[in-house]
């Protein structure tokens, strides 16, 4: 009885540790091969039926096997001078920006014609002299990080820290315009993710700045412009060197005689859990009546004593329900959403 070669493919279980199961089937057997593949890979994993020794000699004799090396996770060299963003709207809006240099365009081979954004970007590369380059998907999966890349990434410089201080000509000019200007302010949001999703949230709602500290805060990355759709790249974000010189300068606290001028400062927002000692206004009734700075802080510690003191009022969302032992909060940048909203509707 002849034992034909089979190749047949299964959907990759993401989490699955290697290993490696043989049922004999007269002169040959069955091989299951489960590879540590990153999450999100479609179908890396073969189930492969051959004839026994026999047939992977012949593969060793072509070529096809590489005692010294494993094949299926084998690491490719990439030469690239900066760092790799990924994804089609990161790439787009930070050729749109151009607030990053540009060192190479990467492609999956016979993408672009299928995808108008892809023949965007790539007529954007072509007029800007950036060297494309028509790739398979693997080294896209690399350049990624073996994140979703949508068959694209981009080799560029890191996108250019601005700190408050530089900007002020830009806050005078806001100033000029008749809505009244709100600015979010970060402290100590470490998950990329998160933050990703808040810069992506307050841009499309409209806030004029988007400030963090540069201590204890999470960078802007690859995977934050990912998070963000793109966001990150056009969004006004900027860094503060000293919080509370920061936050007693827009409340009016006076240099000369120490006492605060809160009816010509700025409204500071807090935002604090269910804390019954603390006073917090209603988000409801809340109106913006001047320029106000929202400040969010992380998931596990909210704010410090010594900001909490200097805001002007505090917000905190009430759960819907009494039962709600079990879920104490929400996620930052759900939570996030939810107050720029409430904010802006009541403006």
């Amino acid at each position: 009885m002849e034992f034909h070669s089979i190749l047949y493919h299964y959907w990759l279980v993401p989490w699955a540790s290697q290993t490696v199961t043989r049922i004999g089937v007269n002169e040959g057997f069955v091989q299951i091969v489960e590879t540590n593949a990153p999450r999100g890979a479609v179908s890396g994993d073969l189930i492969e039926c051959v004839d026994g020794i026999k047939m992977k000699k012949q593969r060793k004799k072509h070529g096809e096997i590489d005692e010294n090396s494993n094949n299926h996770n084998q690491k490719l060299c990439l030469d690239t001078k900066g760092e790799i963003i990924f994804g089609i709207h990161p790439i787009l809006l930070a050729l749109r920006s151009k607030r990053r240099n540009f060192y190479k365009l990467y492609l999956k081979q016979k993408t672009t014609e299928l995808n108008p954004r892809l023949e965007e970007i790539k007529k954007m590369a072509e007029n800007m002299n950036l060297p494309i380059e028509l790739t398979r998907g693997k080294i896209l999966d690399q350049l990624s990080g073996q994140r979703p890349h949508q068959s694209a990434c981009m080799d560029c410089g890191n996108l250019e820290t601005q700190f408050y201080t530089e900007v002020n000509e830009v806050e005078k000019n806001e100033k000029k315009r008749n809505s009244i200007c709100l600015w979010l302010l970060l402290l100590r949001v470490k998950d990329p993710m998160n933050l990703g999703a808040i810069i992506r949230t307050a841009y499309f709602m409209g806030v004029d700045k988007i400030l963090s500290t540069q201590i204890d805060s999470c960078p802007l990355t690859p995977v934050v412009s990912k998070a963000s759709s793109g966001a990150m790249e056009i969004a006004p974000y900027f860094y503060i060197r000293n919080l509370i010189e920061f936050l007693k300068d827009k409340i009016g606290w006076g240099t000369q005689h120490f006492v605060f001028k809160r009816e010509n400062g700025w409204e500071i927002l807090g935002t604090v859990t269910n804390d019954e000692s603390i006073s917090t206004r209603n988000l409801s009734d809340f109106k913006l009546t001047k320029p106000t700075i929202l400040i969010i802080g992380n998931e596990g510690d909210g704010l410090d004593t010594s900001v909490l003191e200097l805001c002007t009022n505090n917000l905190s969302l009430k759960p819907g329900h009494q039962n709600s032992e079990k879920i104490l909060s929400l996620n930052v940048s759900v939570a996030t959403g939810i107050i720029l909203h409430a904010i802006l509707k009541n403006q």
